[in-house]
């Protein structure tokens, strides 16, 4: 089963918040001017937040997802190659953080166990949690959703180990 992130579900993740953001900075400098007109203000800021959100959703690098197979763990970070880790290799899969900045921490038995799967984009280098080489990816926004690929995960490494 394939997790990924759609670019619909980052696009509504990113246009509201950076909305706020706009417009509670265009209030701040209106005040400090003082000068505010608000129906100019909503325009230029919506036009702003749809434009820049837009921009970065579609124009982002490759983005994240995760592949839980019989064989094993496929993972991509965005904008870094997929790499592939079989079920005897893995070590521990968990959840950190909630909401839209919820990781897959994925920490192998052996750093060597990890192949390189995807084209010649960068390779997400190990960082050390607990003395252990792991990688993360991001999973806030995937769908079905972050839960759900745990609960995946572990259902099929049960069935691979038996």
């Amino acid at each position: 089963m394939i997790f990924r992130v759609r670019r619909w579900r980052l696009w509504l993740a990113i246009v509201p918040s950076l909305w706020a953001l706009l417009f509670l900075s265009r209030v701040v400098a209106a005040a400090l001017i003082g000068t505010f007109r608000p129906a100019e203000a909503l325009v230029e800021v919506t036009i702003s937040a749809l434009a820049v959100g837009s921009g970065v959703t579609f124009f982002l690098r490759p983005l994240g997802w995760v592949r839980v197979a019989e064989a094993g763990l496929e993972f991509a970070p965005t904008g870094h190659a997929a790499m592939f880790l079989p079920w005897a290799a893995v070590q521990t899969v968990e959840l950190r953080y909630a909401g839209p900045f919820t990781r897959l921490v994925i920490t192998p038995t052996d750093p060597a166990a990890v192949e390189v799967t995807g084209e010649a984009l960068r390779v997400q280098r190990a960082r050390r949690r607990a003395g252990f080489p792991s990688y993360a990816v991001d999973v806030g926004l995937l769908e079905p959703g972050a839960k759900q690929l745990l609960a995946e995960v572990r259902r099929v490494r049960r069935t691979a180990r038996s």
